[in-house]
């Protein structure tokens, strides 16, 4: 009986090392061939609005019914302009938590948590500032150092975007707060903790790339957003006072660290869709691409709509955010990304011309 015991556990030992050390984790298939040079790498750290739509392992879909047509901002950039930007195989990227944990400590390659993705890309649904930190579950920024340590020549004209913030400050019960005027010690706190977070990771990636260059993208103003309730003048004003403290940090950071870019997003979104007055939608725009059909800042799966069902930004919103984010980053960085173009999203979006979107 003892004998049969101990012959489970040599096998159970056995098993676990056939998984830490035969199998080769995903992100260990990256291959020697850089037949992208020319390309820019890109990495991402973020939440939602940067983490796949369509991540089998988490099981998203984002669309509904138009499934097909509906694109993440990076997923798009994929699409459009692989021949200028490299954001890594799209495929199964880390291991559970235990695993990851064990192979760390055995100083073997290690990656957490597990989704479908781009390699490059560490946003994960539901982030908060918290999980750039190296001390954090996700450890995005430290996940990244470490991957690009691997090939340091290669991302030496690399391009890290951050967009992070809005699931510690930004969501509308947050909002609701802030317009009825509790912009008080609380909101404070959760917003130098955030940029504390985001101003560590600056520095650990420069410490350790420092030609890397950095974009740090502004936080969302959800009040303007079709899915949020109407707010008078006071509290939207309330409201931007509170964003507006974020944005003059992450402003502080870029203008502190080198190679380090701020884009601002809630006068970006103002100037395309409008805002909210006090009874009614100021300077609302029918956005078209040259078909009958406009996108109209309202929620709904059909590409038609600014954002999906679901709060996250549709295929339009996204491409076009990648057109306002990327205009200056060329601006400021003197990089040569072609803009995207209201034909090329248009048949991204409408590739049949049955949505009415795209020119007939």
């Amino acid at each position: 009986m003892k004998g049969t015991v101990f012959l489970r556990i040599i096998a159970l030992f056995v098993f676990a090392l056939f998984l830490l050390f035969l199998t080769r984790p995903d992100w260990e298939n990256m291959g020697s061939d850089r037949a992208d040079k020319g390309r820019v790498p890109t990495a991402i750290l973020g939440d939602s609005d940067s983490h796949s739509y369509r991540d089998a392992h988490l099981g998203t879909r984002r669309g509904g019914d138009f499934h097909s047509v509906t694109y993440q901002w990076t997923e798009i950039l994929a699409r459009i302009r692989a021949s200028e930007i490299d954001l890594g195989q799209f495929g199964y990227w880390g291991t559970r938590g235990t695993f990851y944990k064990i192979r760390s400590a055995l100083g073997l390659d290690a990656r957490t948590p597990r989704k479908q993705d781009f390699q490059y890309n560490f946003a994960r649904s539901g982030s908060t500032c918290r999980e750039l930190s190296p001390e954090s579950y996700e450890q995005q920024s430290f996940q990244l150092v470490r991957l690009m340590d691997k090939e340091p020549d290669y991302w030496q004209d690399g391009l890290v975007i951050i967009k992070m913030g809005i699931n510690d400050i930004g969501q509308w019960p947050d909002l609701k707060k802030y317009a009825a005027g509790n912009t008080g010690k609380l909101s404070q706190q959760a917003i130098i903790e955030c940029l504390d977070y985001i101003h560590n990771a600056v520095k650990l990636i420069h410490q350790h790339h420092p030609s890397v260059k950095i974009v740090l993208i502004g936080i969302a103003d959800n009040s303007n957003w079709p899915s949020a309730e109407e707010t008078d003048d006071i509290g939207h004003a309330n409201i931007n006072k509170v964003l507006d403290v974020f944005d003059e940090g992450l402003i502080e950071i870029a203008s502190n660290e080198a190679n380090t870019l701020f884009i601002e997003d809630r006068a970006w979104f103002a100037s395309l869709m409008g805002k909210w007055s006090p009874s009614q939608y100021v300077g609302r725009r029918h956005f078209s691409l040259g078909g009958a059909t406009t996108i109209d800042n309202t929620n709904g799966d059909h590409p038609g709509n600014i954002m999906l069902a679901d709060g996250h930004a549709g295929t339009v919103a996204n491409a076009l955010w990648i057109r306002h984010i990327f205009k200056q980053i060329n601006r400021h960085f003197g990089t040569g990304f072609t803009p995207l173009q209201n034909s090329e999203i248009a048949d991204l979006v409408d590739p049949q011309g049955k949505l009415g979107i795209a020119p007939s």
